[in-house]
């Protein structure tokens, strides 16, 4: 047998920084990490597999178990389920030891170029794929949920099947009617007009 020994001044010299270990091993009971598909100060993604299900996932940990923000965007997952244009919310996980959450949805196994390759050159794929937009927006509306963020790179396309996949819900919100809504949000490029003036 080989043993290695560290020396002793190894654990002081060690430090976890976000995701945190702790994190990673607490959800790998349930879910294999494959790769980071994204990682910015307060969130990471992977790619997995769910063991149960032999089924691709995303996770995404989140910093900040007090994040109100993002802890909407779990409810707006939940509300938003059940229709086929709109990625599966697996599930919801708390790491209170590094104030951190993690929710699982399916993993989409698509790419923005699959959308340029697929659909814009193509008039009939165009008008599906726009039609399953319309849909998933439709769906999100009837729950009343106002997305915010609709654009190439969050809506998927998945060739085989010939459906589009709506994802990634953190600029999306609940409709609050007595409140309003004048929070400036969306991506450069896509923002809707009457939102910049």
């Amino acid at each position: 047998a080989f043993f290695a020994t560290l020396p002793s001044d190894y654990a002081d010299d060690f430090v976890d920084e976000f995701p945190f270990e702790a994190n990673l091993f607490a959800i790998s009971c349930k879910f294999q990490l494959c790769y980071r598909v994204h990682q910015s100060k307060n969130v990471v993604v992977y790619k997995g597999w769910d063991r149960k299900t032999h089924k691709l996932i995303a996770v995404k940990i989140n910093r900040g178990l007090d994040n109100s923000t993002a802890m909407e965007e779990i409810s707006l997952l939940g509300a938003a389920q059940g229709h086929p244009n709109i990625c599966n919310f697996v599930g919801y996980y708390e790491f209170p030891d590094t104030n951190c959450f993690a929710h699982v949805t399916e993993f989409v196994d698509s790419k923005v170029e699959v959308v340029y390759e697929y659909v814009m050159n193509f008039p009939t794929a165009t008008k599906f794929y726009i039609r399953d937009m319309l849909h998933a927006l439709i769906h999100l509306h009837s729950r009343g949920i106002i997305y915010r963020d609709a654009k190439i790179s969050n809506f998927m396309w998945l060739a085989k099947e010939n459906r589009g996949i709506l994802i990634d819900f953190d600029l999306s919100t609940f409709y609050r009617p007595e409140s309003g809504h004048f929070s400036h949000v969306g991506t450069d490029g896509f923002i809707a007009p009457e939102v910049l003036e």
